[in-house]
């Protein structure tokens, strides 16, 4: 990576080398914590695809969204 990669170009590398080492140690990667540099569709499919949980911090407007949507689901 280098000062023209956007950090969200990494994202599913860094990722899968989290998932990597944490299978070498008997573990595997539950959720990954991110600002809102990670925060694209991409990302969000990746992980759920891999049933990884992604939280991203720092974007009110995403969590507004997110709070709505689970509201209405509990109607």
């Amino acid at each position: 990576m280098d000062n023209r990669t956007h950090y969200s170009q990494c994202a599913i590398e860094l990722v899968e080398n989290s998932m990597e080492k944490a299978e070498v140690e008997g573990s595997i990667v539950k959720e990954v914590i991110a600002d809102t540099g990670y925060d694209t569709h991409e990302i969000f499919r990746y992980l759920g695809g891999k049933g990884i949980k992604a939280v991203i911090t720092g974007n009110r407007a995403r969590d507004e969204v997110v709070r709505a949507i689970k509201k209405g689901k509990k109607k």
